[in-house]
């Protein structure tokens, strides 16, 4: 009986362990039963280490840092603390100190709103000189502003208008590329969420919902950049959430898991999450993390604070324009007349012409800065299928990288040239070191076994010992490689054998920043330049070859040795991730589209066309 019930017992024990393997094996999910305000209050216990307004006070003793902005906004949307001290305390660093990012300052100002009582002079000073500036984000984040009643030169409709024009044909936006970006979109989504009822908003914003259920992973997270992430996955749940849409329970965005057992599979336990799986404790993926949190346990938008947005003014068509005759030339007339004329063909016809193009942009820009009370009939059919006109702040906003490059590559070739003789590879033996070395250890050898003869020493473990740490010496040589900066900066000697690729690196979306001027005056660290390719090189391999052949600095995180699949460029020509505020970093095309993997992980065939481009709106 004991003997069958020890069987027995073992029997149990080893299914047990089977069952264990198999759960390995399988991707981690957790319940779709998880709890947010279980999860949320972990983390809230973690940071404030169980006393709230001790830590409240910490934040605002250190506005504006770290990612203490971000928790002000989560504790502004759950709503029960005093959070009046950090608004003062915040508007007072950002009149003392610049932002050096659009975003920041505009991201600043929201936490003022959300934490303060009214809209502070600042936060239109604010808005005034940053929406648009800066890309797409700083139109999202400058319409967030908006929406929460602060005014500038740019209303909500032309802000709308500018976003919805960005959208690219799989449904979702991106900071550059032509692929949408699940982070960008949905942040986009949160943006444009108060207009949802526009009949061309709804049919935008619905494509932009099935491109994220398109691109959502089978364990309910994201991927950005190539990278499975809970910040991405933070992201869409806030976009759903303000579009009035069930994060959890929206079967489009049930796969084998929900949105909310992507993000736990990042839980670290204690309130901590990494940003990759089985990485390490990461503050960003945490205050992301708490955000959507917070959205999910509050189920209102978490950017709207002020009451309902302020109304899409759509202005009417009219056949002609309204002019003030006290302070508008005839000359001014014209102008606003033919504006109106070629707004209305292209109503008409549904498209828009090269001239027409030209005559509604200096139209805009002539009634701009003459001041005229002119107002140029603009078609509520904006939001719709035709394509807007652009007004100057539009044109003066938008950083628009491709074109940039596209002008740049026009002089690429005296540009490289230049390069080339300021610059000139050097050659030569890369490790002259190994041969002395072998040399050296094969003579100490010689000279220790001959003294060690004449001494009479003649056992043969003397010899093997000897022999082993001579020989190992002459192997170290071998295997390390030791450089000397001169040698290390030689172009790489490759056979061409996949043929050739060219690479540009700009950083021209920082020009006229604070503390642009330590780098190049035209944005331009490297011009459109030719790399000869090996089979299985990938974008990182033609980065290092143009470090090298060009000296520039780089630093890269998550290599291991020749293991390069998840690594992350921090910086190039010592222009690094957050220099210019805290959405700023390096990012790259290939052919103009942002590949969905990192560098090192992208291979690249005969005559792709890589451009790497410092951006303020990762």
């Amino acid at each position: 009986m004991h003997k069958q019930f020890c069987q027995l017992a073992a029997g149990f024990a080893a299914l047990g362990m089977f069952l264990c393997g198999i759960r390995l094996l399988l991707p981690f999910t957790v319940s779709a039963e998880a709890d947010p305000d279980a999860a949320a209050a972990e983390i809230l216990a973690d940071l404030s280490g169980g006393d709230a307004e001790r830590w409240i006070a910490e934040m605002t003793a250190a506005p504006a840092k770290g990612a203490n902005d971000w928790y002000m906004l989560a504790l502004a949307n759950l709503g029960g603390y005093a959070l009046d001290g950090y608004a003062e305390a915040l508007a007072a660093e950002i009149k003392a100190h610049s932002h050096s990012s659009a975003t920041s300052r505009e991201r600043s100002a929201l936490t003022v709103i959300a934490c303060g009582d009214g809209v502070p002079d600042i936060c239109a000073e604010i808005l005034q000189g940053s929406i648009g500036k800066q890309g797409i984000m700083s139109w999202v984040f400058g319409l967030h502003l908006l929406n929460n009643g602060v005014t500038c030169d740019v209303s909500a409709y032309e802000a709308v208008s500018a976003l919805l024009e960005q959208q690219l044909p799989d449904g979702g936006w991106a900071v550059t590329g032509q692929y949408g970006d699940p982070d960008v979109t949905a942040m986009v989504l949160q943006a444009i969420a108060p207009y949802r009822n526009e009949k061309t908003v709804a049919a935008k914003a619905e494509n932009a919902v099935q491109f994220l259920s398109k691109k959502q992973l089978d364990t309910g997270a994201f991927s950005s950049y190539g990278a499975e992430n809970p910040e991405s996955t933070a992201q869409v749940i806030l976009a759903l959430n303000s579009l009035g849409i069930s994060p959890l329970s929206d079967p489009r965005f049930i796969k084998s898991g929900t949105l909310l057992d992507g993000i736990m599979q990042f839980s670290l336990g204690n309130g901590h999450f990494s940003h990759t799986l089985g990485g390490e404790a990461n503050d960003t993926a945490a205050v992301q993390v708490f955000l959507a949190l917070t959205a999910l346990r509050c189920g209102r938008p978490c950017y709207l604070y002020r009451g309902n947005p302020p109304a899409l003014e759509i202005p009417a068509v009219t056949s002609e324009t309204t002019t003030s005759a006290a302070t508008t030339s005839t000359e001014q007339n014209t102008v606003t007349a033919a504006a109106t004329s070629a707004a209305q063909t292209v109503l008409t016809s549904g498209t828009q012409t090269d001239a027409q193009t030209a005559s509604l942009q200096t139209a805009a820009i002539s009634v701009k800065e003459t001041g005229s009370t002119a107002e140029t009939a603009v078609s509520s059919e904006i939001l719709t299928d035709a394509k807007p006109p652009e007004t100057a702040a539009e044109t003066a906003g938008i950083s628009d990288i491709t074109t940039a490059f596209s002008a740049a590559a026009q002089t690429s070739s005296a540009a490289v040239q230049t390069a080339e003789t300021q610059i000139t590879p050097q050659n030569g033996e890369k490790y002259p070191y190994r041969i002395p070395v072998t040399v050296g250890a094969g003579a100490v050898f010689v000279c220790i076994s001959a003294v060690c003869l004449i001494r009479g020493k003649r056992s043969p473990k003397t010899y093997l010992t000897l022999l082993c740490f001579c020989g190992g010496a002459a192997a170290l040589a071998w295997i390390i490689k030791i450089e000397s900066p001169e040698q290390y900066y030689q172009a790489p000697e490759k056979a061409g054998s996949a043929g050739a690729v060219s690479m540009a690196i700009r950083c021209d979306v920082i020009l006229g920043m604070d503390g642009a001027e330590k780098y190049p005056a035209d944005g331009i660290i490297l011009p459109e330049t030719e790399f000869v390719l090996d089979e299985g090189d990938t974008a990182l391999d033609v980065l290092y070859d143009a470090v090298k052949t060009y000296g520039l600095q780089i630093e890269v995180d998550g290599v291991s040795g020749d293991v390069i699949d998840n690594a992350y460029v921090r910086g190039i020509a010592s222009l690094y991730e957050f220099d210019f505020g805290d959405l700023s970093g390096w990012t790259y095309t290939v052919n103009g589209e942002r590949p969905s993997v990192g560098a090192g992980a992208f291979s690249l065939h005969d005559g792709d066309v890589i451009v790497w481009a410092y951006t303020v709106t990762l």
